[in-house]
């Protein structure tokens, strides 16, 4: 309210929230401020909310404007002497970042183009995004993945710890593809096996061969979705800095313990007084691909009497 007032744009905002971000936008062109960048990430990202239940392309276009100017507030070398990780609105940058980011793969995940090695594209008010879906994951291939799930969807009940850390990114529940029953390998992963990913978006710097002009002249830019892995990478390097990934290890595992065939009365009770109702789960299942060099440990309870 405090930017729209300085420059006489209240009576803008009931209006269409987009055509107030554009005019922003400008403002930004000719005065890049920190200030100035926070607020257009705040004011699309309400405009957001506000517009889902009616347009879900509208809400599209307010999630990616609130995303991207999340991330200039954040890693734009031009605001980084300014950055304060005490200031109350560095820590709303972040949420923002994290909420519009979850706003956006959940529309796109309508459109089923979230999957490693897809385009998809977003259209601002005055930019259009290009998403490269990239996995960055030393053990899972793109084609392993059926689907994701969104962690926040999902209430951790039965294990007592929760394995969890803050930072940026949207924690997901990657779901394994089933593959041929004959491929080396193959009968060691369960069904339905589910991992933790995180999805970070970095916008990349325009290039000639990626800088251009979308419809009616707005801007072209291109972004990477990346895919990681967080049982391999706790944090990533952005613009010269070191950020920590939000990840979720505990959901996941929840997610794939809540099929039936692994319900914990069957698994404890009837496989232990009755092992050979149990039999079709008896095996070695392994939670992440196989990794050479990596030793398997076995542990083995029971107990005898005389």
């Amino acid at each position: 309210m405090q930017l729209l007032r300085r420059y006489d744009l209240v009576d803008d905002l009931p209006r269409d929230r987009r055509d107030l971000l554009s005019k922003l936008n400008q403002i930004l062109v000719n005065e890049p401020k920190a200030d100035t960048v926070y607020a257009v990430a705040e004011l699309a990202y309400l405009g957001a909310q506000r517009a889902e239940p009616r347009s879900k392309q509208a809400a599209l276009d307010l999630y990616g404007a609130s995303v991207m100017h999340a991330y200039l507030y954040l890693f734009d070398p031009r605001f980084a002497p300014l950055n304060n990780p005490y200031d109350p609105h560095f820590r709303g940058a972040c949420d923002l970042y994290n909420a519009s980011l979850e706003g956006v793969l959940r529309l796109v995940r309508r459109q089923g183009t979230l999957r490693p090695g897809r385009v998809c594209t977003i259209q601002t008010a005055s930019r259009q995004i290009d998403i490269h879906v990239v996995l960055r994951s030393s053990g899972w291939k793109e084609d392993d993945f059926s689907h994701f799930e969104f962690v926040s969807d999902y209430q951790v009940r039965g294990l007592r710890n929760h394995y969890r850390a803050y930072g940026l990114g949207v924690p997901l529940i990657g779901v394994r593809k089933p593959r041929d029953p004959q491929r080396p390998g193959e009968q060691f992963y369960p069904p339905n096996l589910s991992f933790p990913v995180t999805a970070f978006l970095r916008m990349m710097p325009p290039t000639d061969a990626t800088d251009g002009t979308g419809p009616n002249g707005s801007v072209r830019l291109q972004a990477m979705l990346e895919l990681f892995d967080p049982l391999v990478s706790t944090e990533i390097q952005v613009a010269g800095r070191r950020a920590p990934l939000e990840t979720d290890l505990t959901t996941p595992l929840a997610y794939f313990l809540n099929q039936p065939e692994f319900d914990e009365n069957r698994m404890s009770n009837l496989g232990l007084l009755n092992p050979e109702k149990a039999q079709t789960l008896t095996g070695l299942y392994m939670l992440e691909p196989f990794q050479p060099g990596k030793i398997p440990v076995v542990m083995v309870h029971g107990f005898w009497s005389s």
